[in-house]
């Protein structure tokens, strides 16, 4: 009777430090910061003339992505998605903002997308609408932000077109890359910029 009861309190014992170090593990888990990239040194222009920088976005968190004002396919409707869904959400949150960089600079000057934000209707002090370096706006995409397959255009006359955009931490850390024609990937994305804007 006192073994019974010693190897009932030893096996009680067991599944108790069992289950605190599973506990211990799964928090952990839940803890680890995901990085998909880091991004790069980056400078382009917004339609003032303005530079825009790493130093810009420092300790914000924001959405990039990429488009052309001439488009008629999938831009119209990111662009759309991504302010009313996205930006309204958070457009009063200083330490939040987008940056919209344009994939065919050859077209989209500074005045054009001057242009383009004024038909836009929102606030360019965070949404910025960026120009520049093709060679460093491409480069962006691929390997900063990820957003682009670089094997899908190795020769870049071949144009970059892509509906995901990426979510970038405090830290200049891609966390997560959505598809911005997708209204549901965008709501979720909401709910990753709430938690991110708590770290």
């Amino acid at each position: 009777m006192k073994k019974t009861g010693l190897f009932l309190g030893f096996f009680t014992i067991l599944i108790f430090v069992f289950w605190f170090v599973l506990s211990s593990y799964s928090t952990a888990l839940n803890k680890r910061i995901i990085t998909i990239s880091n991004v790069k040194k980056f400078s382009f222009l917004n339609y003032k003339g303005d530079t825009v920088n790493n130093q810009t976005v420092k300790n914000k968190v924001y959405v990039a992505g990429f488009f052309f004002t001439t488009c008629t396919g999938i831009c119209p409707q990111m662009n759309n998605y991504l302010k009313t869904i996205t930006y309204n959400k958070f457009k009063n949150d200083t330490n939040f903002c987008i940056l919209s960089h344009t994939v065919t600079p050859q077209i989209d000057n500074i005045e054009t997308l001057k242009k383009y934000a004024e038909r836009m209707e929102v606030n360019t002090n965070n949404w910025y609408f960026l120009t520049g370096n093709k060679a460093s706006l491409y480069e962006a995409a691929r390997t900063s932000y990820t957003v682009d397959d670089p094997k899908n255009n190795l020769d870049d006359s071949t144009l970059l077109h892509t509906q995901y955009v990426a979510l970038v931490d405090k830290e200049q850390r891609v966390r997560a890359v959505y598809d911005a024609t997708k209204k549901t990937e965008l709501i979720e994305c909401n709910k990753k910029i709430e938690a991110l804007l708590k770290e």
